[in-house]
């Protein structure tokens, strides 16, 4: 069990890492600051403070959405591929068809969220997602 709490805590740590050096960088991190300044036309977006009390947050929520990613892992791996790129590959594609395409087909119809940013969001997120695949396929 502490193997798998570490590989947990570790996997979150590092997407907090790869996922705030793919949001807050000189490509991406533009398009939130001029969506930040038309509140009256994106009322749902709202600029998160970057302190370290939302990295705390960021961290805590991402320990979660890990430790729920690496209980479904456990579950499905008698049915994974025994090679470990197989298995996360695999993994990280039940991941985005069961968590990343719904949430955005739900926002993309029942919001106004801009478009830009959701597709932003969605590529980064993915890639999050094979990321933790991965990580669980190799250390879990």
């Amino acid at each position: 069990m502490v193997h798998v709490t570490l590989v947990i805590l570790l996997t979150a740590i590092a997407w907090v890492v790869l996922g705030s050096a793919l949001f807050f960088n000189p490509l991406v991190d533009p398009v939130y600051q001029n969506m930040y300044r038309q509140p009256e036309k994106y009322p749902q977006a709202r600029s998160v403070p970057k302190t370290p009390l939302t990295l705390l947050l960021i961290l805590g929520i991402n320990i979660l959405k890990c430790s729920c990613y690496a209980a479904v892992y456990l579950l499905v791996l008698p049915s994974l591929p025994v090679a470990p790129v197989n298995r996360g590959v695999l993994f990280g594609v039940i991941l985005t068809l069961t968590r990343m395409i719904p949430g955005d087909v739900d926002r993309a119809f029942l919001t106004t969220y801009p478009a830009t940013p959701a597709w932003i969001e969605f590529g980064i997120f993915t890639i999050g997602a094979f990321f933790t695949a991965m990580s669980y396929a190799f250390y879990l």
